[in-house]
This record gives structure tokens, sequence and C-alpha cells, in this order.
């Protein structure tokens, strides 16, 4: 957490509010945006993201990129100028960071902040991850169901056996006087706590500071999609579980999911299409394995058993998840 006492203030909402590219896009961003991050050594996989969902109406016009560093802002300008992209300015996170370590902390009061921030102002928004297959946009009428529709937060599912636990990489937040406490608290607690913002923000749903709600995992669905058998096809496919840099877009392109020329960044219509069809059809590429995706299979398997008791059900959702790197670390 040292990382995070060091420069959590230059992640604050003051820090937000003090930026003058990130203040005067405010007033641009209409409902419904699409919030991203990046630096320099997410340049690529941002890229290919942008190829993947290039043909989509409306997909870029939505998305908002907030750089960390003036190489991933010059070169996201250069190619694409018509995006709303605003710099910010955390020196911290200008390196590359991993899961659990201090600057991926400090990554998630930063996110922690934006969305905050954006909820303040009146927005609605999507958060969500560039490591991730579009085979179709994110319909709005896909959040039109009764329960859906009452929802402060709807949520991405880590899994489909896995209940209610939050995958964290997406979701969609309503502006509405909960879901700014939800994320006050967040903020608050990911100043000095050491935890993973998806365990946490399980835990801040069980209690209750938001009307929280999960996505069925067929919309957004993981790597778990390719090992699994299902009838459903999903809209979006994340790439999670990948922990060398450069690796995960290596394992992408090898299953079928790289869409632009590796030096000019030019876009490949007709792999996008290919990959399309290839997840309409229901055929799965064979999964690029690394150990976390091992890892997370076993914590998964733990989550179920302790969902499947009342007594050990309270012990994951009061200790497990809000201590979640501390129980990590001790097994």
């Amino acid at each position: 957490m040292s990382t995070v006492f060091r420069h959590g203030s230059t992640v604050s909402e003051e820090a937000l509010l003090k930026n003058p590219e990130f203040l005067s896009i405010l007033p641009r961003l209409g409902n419904d945006t699409y919030v991203l991050f990046l630096n320099r050594y997410a340049l690529d996989m941002t890229f290919n993201w942008l190829c993947n969902t290039r043909e989509m109406e409306g997909v870029h016009q939505r998305a908002l990129f907030l750089t960390m560093d003036q190489e991933s802002t010059e070169k996201l300008r250069h190619l694409y100028p018509e995006l709303k992209i605003a710099r910010l300015n955390v020196p911290a996170l200008e390196d590359p960071f991993n899961y659990g370590d201090g600057p991926y902390q400090l990554f998630y009061l930063l996110r922690a902040n934006v969305a905050l921030t954006l909820a303040k102002f009146g927005h609605n928004f999507w958060m969500i991850q560039q490591d991730t297959f579009w085979r179709t946009p994110l319909a709005q009428t896909m959040l039109e169901s009764e329960q859906l529709q009452k929802a402060d937060i709807v949520f991405d599912s880590a899994g489909t056996n896995t209940s209610d636990l939050i995958a964290g990489g997406y979701y969609y937040a309503r502006s509405t006087p909960k879901t700014v406490d939800y994320f006050e608290k967040l903020v608050r607690d990911l100043s000095w706590w050491y935890a993973p913002d998806n365990g946490y923000m399980t835990y801040l749903c069980y209690r209750q500071f938001a009307d929280c709600v999960n996505m069925p995992f067929s919309w957004i669905t993981n790597w778990q999609w390719m090992l699994y058998p299902t009838s459903q096809v999903p809209h979006l496919v994340q790439f999670d579980g990948y922990t060398r840099l450069g690796g995960k877009l290596a394992a992408m392109k090898q299953m079928g999911f790289h869409f632009m020329d590796a030096e000019t960044k030019m876009c490949n219509a007709s792999a996008v299409t290919a990959a399309q069809s290839m997840v309409a059809q229901g055929l799965r590429p064979k999964l690029v394995i690394e150990s976390g995706h091992a890892q997370f299979a076993t914590y998964s398997r733990l989550i179920e058993i302790f969902q499947s008791n009342s007594a050990l059900a309270w012990l994951l959702y009061n200790f497990c998840l809000p201590f979640g790197h501390y129980v990590m670390l001790t097994m």
C-alpha cells in the first residue's frame, strides 16, 4: 500500500477536477460513455480494440480514453484524432503493473475516483477494458429488463457458477445518489485497504451500499467460455488471466482475435469478420493457458463451495472478499 499512500493524491477526485483536459471533456460526454484507461504498454491492445469496433456504429464516438503518459496520448491522437482523449498526470502509473502490486492498487483507486466523479456530474457510463473481443456492441436495450432497469450499477459476472461474484472489468453505472454513495465508500476504503477491487465491490453490494445486479455471464464472458460447453453465444469475450507483458495480445493473436498490422496499426476488417463469425457459430479456439487461469479456476471452485453453505457464505462475504489479497497470499 506504500504506492497508494505516496501517490494517492495524484488520482484523487480533486486532482481530476484540477486537470484541465479532464475537466474540459466532461461537458462533451453524453450518457452511456465507454471509459477506458491506458499507458504506452497498453497501446497495441487499445489499437486492436479500436480495429475490432471500428465498424460498430457509435462505439468510437462514445468512448473516452484516459491516458496516463505522454507517449500513449500522442500516438493515440495521431492515429485517431477524432477520439475523446484526456491526459492524466499520474507518474506512478506510467510503467507496467500487474495484479496485486502497488501501482495496480493505485489504478484501482484511480478507476474508482473517475467513476465517482462521473456519477457526481450526472453521467451514466460504462467502465470497460480493451482486452476484450466485441462480437456486437453493448446495446442499451440489454439493460431494459425490469431488474436491470432498477439497478444503480450493473456488473459483469466472474463465472457461471459463482453466483453474484463481480468480475469488475465491465460495469454500467447510473448516476444516482446510491451510486455516488457506493463509489465514495469504495474510494475511502481503497485509499487505505489492500483489497482486490472486484472482491471489495462484491462486498459493498452485499452490504447494499447500492442496488447492484449482475448481468448474465453469457453477455460478457471470459476465458472460461473457451473451455466449458455452453449453448449461449457471448456478445463480448474478455481475455483476463494473463500476467506477462505482451503475453495477452500474443495469445489473442494465436486464438484469432488480432485485428491490425503490428507495424502500421492498420486495421484488418476481414480478421474482425472472421472472428465474429467464429464466435457466432459457437466455435471455440484452443485457449492459450497461463498460470493465472489455473489460479482463477481454483478460487472459483472454492467460492462455489463457500456459497453452497449459509455459514460459509457469511464468511465469504464478510471476510474472504474484503480480505481477498491476504487470503490469497496465505493459500
